[in-house]
């Protein structure tokens, strides 16, 4: 089936999910702004991918046709169970401002444009999307299965490359993967405007402040490939937006949402289990101060049971292949992973550089903005704002909890940030992390919107208290401020790359209009609603059937091309045509799976030796040893393979460029054991475990 006529499948069910989760949402809260209304929508949509996917991964029965019908039924299954739910009447909803949707359009536009001018139209080039975001996912389409191991990072949580294989798995190719984060952004405005309101904020504050928190450049480098940072800074917003909403309502829809996004975050990333920990503490405590230990159990064992089937998948998975749920993290293979001969000298706390806070700051103020880095200095300030301004909503059932809950969130999360490995180097002494400023934003993108939300009810409480003329300007320069920082990282990030920002808002624009108007038309047609609505609808699978045909066919005629620009090589259409076996020596294995996924890839840990290699390209029946010179790191993985290989009789290096080294075996190798690598692989013993081999070691 071509990719095209799938394209419209999967956007059918898609949209599927999407109104079972907009109705269940509806059922279970009445009366509630849309972006509430989202915010519930957004996070049982991604959930049921998840749920689906994992089922479906961990049977061993990942295909795309299977996987769209079983996630159509779930669909059909979803809105019929809300149709008989009793719906929550939430007291205290406000209404949006209006305009507000203006707002969001225009931020939409932007966010929209980008995705699809340097996501849709550019090929993967980011380092870690080709370490293991994308590979995973090409991995598991290739064996059907999420229990596979052939990668280097396949232990690694991965709720986020879940929602990225939902993009990948009907077609032939990766080219809707960049829109994987359009969902998890949905969630992440939504809980921050959810947040500011619970916390407090009024009128355009809650908006303003979202719009803050998305004003970072990890938005403009994570919104156009498969990175998994945006996910944790989402899930642990929403997460506590229903804590403070369960505090106020008590209701058993809230406290199930807060589980789902305690399993969405915990799932995401293994650093990401410590922002979990965080807000299960939070809950523990608070049921405990409201209600007494034998709620605050109940409470946190029911939370827990609904988090598992969203979250647990990944950690059982690791302890029944490895005996380690957070493997390698506590066997001998974690020296593999980690190179770095002090683990605690990455993090902030226990690194001793004179210039590691400094430096923290300074990353903030290069990567955040001065909103982020005035909202850091802010935060003892916004403390006693959320102390002291909570019995102004005395009348509001534990309103008392709000300020302490965002509290405890705040300085929970500054002390993940504080203990966060890998944040300020991955080179001894070198500090490369924290200089190059990118990764201690990224790895803190959570506790820095929660920042920013509490800087914001500060600022309106100030505004409160000074003369309205003055006062009234705080909401405008604020806003100003934001939108400001917020088109800075995009036209910076534009401007680095010779391209064009303002197309890509024009492409942003047309599809924004192009939904407005789509809504306006089915809604204004009161009498042939149906008609207008199949109209309409027809025209967009027309279009994205049409569009994602073209992007198939561009992706599999130029991914070799760019790969061999990228490597400054020429063998990536030799290595395309005809499917090959190959071993990785490069921490990077993603280019040399193919366009259409059609070669065999096995990635070991570490470089362990010539033996090792002669061994593994028996056991695995591979063809190829791919590898790149790596010079300019004082810790790789992979060295000094390049020399060994080059130096061997064993192998013959194939003409490959300055840096990409392509070998296979030579005619006579002497290989583990005598036996050539294209042996028939009948004649050889099965391999053993790799994974308990490994950890042995």
């Amino acid at each position: 089936m071509s990719d095209g006529v799938m394209a419209a499948w999967w956007l059918l069910v898609t949209a599927g999910s999407v109104v079972a989760g907009w109705v269940m949402a509806g059922r279970l809260y009445q009366a509630e702004p849309p972006s509430s209304r989202w915010l519930h929508a957004s996070v049982l949509v991604v959930a049921q991918w998840v749920v689906v996917l994992t089922v479906l991964g961990a049977v061993g029965w990942l295909n795309g046709f299977l996987a769209t019908v079983v996630m159509l039924v779930s669909s059909g299954l979803l809105v019929a169970w809300g149709r008989r739910l009793r719906p929550f009447d939430w007291p205290l909803a406000t209404p949006e401002p209006r305009g507000a949707w203006l707002l969001w359009a225009a931020v939409a536009t932007v966010l929209v444009g980008h995705m699809i001018v340097y996501g849709l139209g550019r090929f993967p080039d980011d380092f870690d999307c080709l370490m293991y975001h994308m590979p995973l996912i090409d991995m598991w389409i290739q064996t059907g299965s999420l229990w596979s191991t052939d990668l280097l990072r396949w232990s690694d949580a991965a709720n986020s490359e879940l929602v990225g294989l939902w993009f990948a798995l009907p077609f032939s190719g990766d080219f809707l993967v960049p829109l994987n984060n359009l969902p998890i952004v949905v969630v992440w405005i939504a809980a921050a405007v959810e947040l500011g309101r619970q916390m407090g904020l009024r009128r355009w504050w809650p908006h303003l402040a979202a719009v803050g928190c998305l004003a970072v450049y990890t938005t403009v480098h994570e919104t156009d490939d498969a990175s998994n940072d945006l996910m944790v800074a989402a899930m642990f917003l929403a997460a506590v937006a229903y804590l403070l909403r369960y505090w106020q309502s008590e209701s058993a829809a809230d406290r199930a949402l807060f589980g789902i996004t305690l399993g969405l975050l915990a799932g995401t990333k293994f650093l990401a289990v410590q922002y979990g920990l965080v807000v299960g503490a939070l809950l523990a405590v608070g049921s405990w101060w409201q209600w007494g230990w034998r709620r605050a159990a109940w409470d946190s064992l029911r939370a827990v049971a609904i988090s598992l089937p969203v979250g647990v998948f990944w950690y059982v998975r690791n302890f029944v292949l490895t005996g380690y749920p957070l493997y390698p993290s506590g066997s001998d293979a974690l020296h593999d992973r980690i190179l770095h001969p002090d683990i605690s000298q990455t993090t902030l706390l226990f690194n001793d550089h004179p210039a590691v806070f400094e430096l923290a700051l300074d990353a903030v103020w290069q990567k955040a903005g001065p909103l982020h880095f005035v909202a850091l200095l802010a935060i003892p300030a916004v403390c006693l704002e959320l102390i002291f301004g909570s019995a102004k909503r005395r009348e509001v059932a534990a309103a008392r909890m709000i300020g302490w809950t965002v509290i405890g969130a705040l300085w929970g999360g500054l002390a993940v940030v504080l203990v966060t490995p890998m944040l300020v180097e991955d080179q001894p002494e070198t500090l490369n992390h924290l200089r190059w400023a990118y990764t201690p934003v990224r790895y803190s993108l959570g506790f820095l919107c929660l920042a920013v939300l509490g800087l914001a009810v500060f600022l309106q409480s100030l505004s409160e208290l000074l003369p309205k003329v003055v006062g009234g300007l705080l909401a405008p320069v604020f806003l100003g401020g934001v939108g400001w920082q917020f088109l800075h990282h995009y036209w910076s990030y534009y401007d680095s790359r010779d391209s064009d920002f303002l197309a890509a808002v024009g492409w942003g624009g047309i599809v924004i209009a192009a939904v407005i108007i789509s809504g306006q038309l089915v809604l204004l047609s009161r009498r042939h609603r149906g008609w207008v609505a199949a109209v309409v609808g027809a025209a967009w699978l027309v279009a994205c059937s049409v569009g994602a045909q073209r992007l198939s066919t561009w992706w599999h005629d130029g991914l070799a091309a760019h790969f061999n620009t990228f490597y400054s090589t020429f063998v990536f259409h030799e290595l395309y045509q005809p499917p090959k076996r190959i071993l990785v020596l490069d921490k990077r294995p993603y280019a040399f799976f193919g366009s259409r996924r059609q070669n065999t890839i096995y990635q070991p840990w570490r470089y362990r030796g010539l033996e090792e290699v002669k061994r593994l390209m028996v056991e695995r029946d591979l063809e190829l040893v791919v590898t790149l010179v790596d010079t300019h790191r004082k810790l790789a993985p992979f060295r000094p393979v390049w020399d060994d290989l080059d130096a061997s009789l064993d192998f013959e290096a194939l003409p490959s460029g300055s840096r990409l080294r392509v070998y296979r075996a030579a005619v006579n190798p002497h290989v583990a054991g005598g036996t050539p690598a294209n042996a028939d692989a009948e004649d050889r013993d099965p391999p053993p475990d790799r994974v308990r081999r490994q950890d042995d070691k």
